[in-house]
């Protein structure tokens, strides 16, 4: 039992993390989002049509949102394979960027909004979704992973 009280003060010290790592991967998705937009923007300048260009801007911005978040957001990482990692981190974008086109499928020919706007809408639900199911999947501590693995058997 002592153990456990332990492992659990372990757990409740970085509740504070989770909200400068929150703060620092808004930030992050800031610069992914601005890569995102712009490659969208320019792809759509191009004569792309709006669901090419919002998976080119989606997939750039995954890139770069990959790469800040795992050299300056996240203290801890729950998977030692970054191959894995890398692996899960694309798969929870890909079901974020199903979602941000549903989303935008919607506000454009159902709503009548414009791409660009209906693209920054559908961000927010992306950041939101991505944060959460990237936090719980691949950057908690390895520790706290163990243990509720321990529990669930």
């Amino acid at each position: 039992m002592s153990d456990f009280l332990k492992l659990e003060d372990m757990v409740s010290r970085p509740r504070g993390r989770v909200l400068a790592e929150g703060s620092g991967y808004l930030i992050a998705s800031a610069i992914a989002l601005f890569a995102d937009l712009s490659t969208f923007a320019i792809l759509s300048w191009l004569g792309c049509a709006w669901y090419l260009a919002a998976t080119g801007g989606f997939l750039l911005g995954a890139v770069v949102a990959y790469l800040i978040s795992v050299r300056w957001v996240f203290a801890t990482r729950s998977i030692e394979s970054w191959q894995a990692e890398l692996a899960i981190f694309i798969l929870i974008g890909c079901l974020a960027l199903l979602m941000i086109q549903g989303v935008m499928w919607v506000q454009i020919n159902i709503l009548g909004i414009p791409s660009g706007w209906a693209r920054v809408v559908a961000a927010i639900f992306s950041f939101l979704t991505n944060f959460t199911l990237r936090k719980l999947a691949l950057f908690r501590d390895r520790r706290v992973v163990a243990v509720e693995s321990e529990q669930v058997a």
